[in-house]
């Protein structure tokens, strides 16, 4: 489990240095195995904002920025093809430092000279791919800390939790514990929802076949959702708890599973066959391609299905039939307690979730069912 101090510290006062926190949790039966700091090897890289953007006179595909640092302005070459005028983004100095070792000097390239470079979510370590410069959002302080900006940078952290310590697999749950030692309250989120007065019954129906493996099913409908980007301090916290940003959704999903250690699903509604959902034992044979891409024999797990197929493997994973994608545009969120062993039995006679445990976070598509 791993807890980035600034995030515990939005639910509990703590004035202790992180490794005089690990010591006492350590102590306390919590070990801490690890401190790690996110973003460490990031310097010298500020917020700032293109002021003009001009074409090289005969390198069409290289591009002259004029870009804002809020002391002076740099002029900035790049090839990125994402970026115009008034976009904020992470200008990395002369002198500045990169996580992959890289140190930024100026320079000249095809008779131009470059004071600094612009820099994507690769050259920042936060990705392993991306498709240009990274976009701030426009009210982001010019001159900032790219680190301040992006919640990276503090320490994170990585404790040896027990099987029987499953209160502490969550931000609050090492929150409470944090309490628990020091003598200090825990500060509770505060949850706000919005509703509306259509009844749910007319838009889903849910049926538990099975009660004692799923003494416990929720399910609420959220519509004219918009597919994108999560806020960046939310892909900063997921990617320092070792999980790969997806999608606000799939994001919202696993970003509360961190913080209360409550598992969340979401299913594109459209997909739903006659908008029902059930409970049940898989069939002798049932199989389903799963979101991490493959096809599995799920005989004997407890799913959850539509009326024609399964469409997730109850507390495991969910199926890519029903995925969230670009195009969607109401969800089911489905909140549930399925019976922990089942849920063992399906991850170790189907293996099912043995390849995610192989990659980052919860695998290609992030949540589990």
């Amino acid at each position: 489990m791993k807890a980035p101090l600034q995030w515990l510290k939005e639910y509990i006062k703590i004035d202790l240095k992180p490794e005089v926190l690990a010591d006492k949790l350590t102590m306390a039966g919590l070990e801490v195995g690890a401190i790690e700091y996110h973003g460490k090897n990031i310097s010298d890289v500020v917020v700032g904002k293109i002021k003009a953007v001009e074409r090289h006179a005969t390198k069409p595909d290289i591009l002259i920025c004029q870009v804002d640092t809020g002391i002076k302005i740099l002029q900035i070459i790049t090839k990125a093809k994402n970026v115009k005028m008034g976009d904020k983004v992470p200008v990395a100095l002369h002198g500045a430092t990169l996580p992959s070792g890289i140190k930024i000097e100026n320079r000249e390239l095809h008779g131009v000279e470059s004071f600094g470079m612009l820099c994507s979510k690769v050259e920042l370590g936060l990705a392993d791919s991306a498709e240009g410069i990274l976009i701030l959002d426009k009210d982001t302080a010019v001159g900032e800390d790219i680190r301040k900006v992006l919640g990276i940078g503090g320490a994170v952290l990585d404790i040896d939790v027990l099987p029987n310590r499953i209160d502490v697999l969550s931000i609050i749950g090492v929150a409470r514990e944090v309490g628990t030692i020091l003598n200090r309250k825990v500060r509770q989120p505060i949850i706000k929802v919005k509703e509306t007065a259509e009844d749910i019954g007319k838009a889903v129906k849910v049926l538990v076949k099975d009660n004692a493996l799923c003494p416990r099913y929720m399910a609420r409908v959220i519509k004219n959702v918009k597919i994108k980007p999560s806020p960046e301090w939310m892909q900063e916290r997921l990617v320092a708890c070792g999980m790969r940003p997806i999608n606000n959704i799939v994001d919202i999903t696993n970003y509360v599973l961190l913080e209360m250690g409550q598992p969340l699903h979401a299913f594109d509604l459209a997909l739903l066959k006659e908008k029902t959902l059930i409970v049940r034992k898989a069939e002798k044979g049932e199989k389903i391609a799963t979101i991490d891409g493959e096809k599995r024999d799920v005989s004997g797990c407890l799913v959850i299905a539509d009326t024609q197929k399964p469409i997730a493997v109850a507390g495991v994973m969910g199926g890519a039939n029903t995925e969230v994608v670009d195009s969607t545009k109401d969800i089911l969120l489905e909140s549930a307690y399925f019976d922990p062993k089942t849920i063992h039995k399906a991850e170790t006679e189907n293996g099912v979730i043995h390849k995610i445990r192989q990659g980052s976070g919860l695998g290609r598509r992030g949540s589990r069912a």
